[in-house]
């Protein structure tokens, strides 16, 4: 995964890509990929921040953090200071804000993926959980905020 990230003799399963997004202008760049057999939140954490102090040394300024709403991802936001229970939704970096958003539109494709999955498979437990985990992730109110800053 990166310097002391864990352990490279194993074989990697997944892929953890950061990318850059313009909020004004329509580019998307991913900036690292990390070979993993799964990343924790700590680790999230610490890849993350290293994105942002990168971008940040090249003049780009981060202000929104999004990723979908898997559990890991979820204790990874507290890990950088948010904490959904108080809306708090942001965290800090330096002498500002930088605000954290599940993407309801990732999460409606894996949905979507989850019941064609389960239907075509007749995993009925398996799409009975994911529809719980999705009820849960939009539960909030402010978590219904699409993957776009106006």
């Amino acid at each position: 995964m990166g310097p002391g990230m864990g352990d490279s003799s194993r074989e990697a399963k997944e892929v953890l890509v950061l990318m850059a997004v313009g909020m004004r202008e329509h580019w998307k760049v991913p900036i690292s990929f990390h070979l993993t057999r799964g990343a924790n939140a700590d680790q999230q954490k610490v890849l993350i921040m290293a994105a942002i102090e990168e971008l940040q040394e090249q003049n780009v300024e981060v202000k929104v953090v999004t990723f979908d709403g898997a559990a890991t991802n979820v204790s990874t936001a507290q890990k950088l200071g948010c904490s959904y229970e108080k809306d708090i939704y942001y965290f800090q970096y330096r002498d500002r804000e930088i605000y954290v958003k599940l993407d309801a539109f990732h999460m409606l494709k894996v949905l979507r993926y989850e019941v064609y999955y389960s239907l075509s498979k007749s995993a009925s437990n398996h799409l009975t959980l994911h529809l719980t985990m999705f009820q849960w992730a939009f539960s909030e109110p402010k978590l219904y905020l699409p993957n776009f800053v106006i």
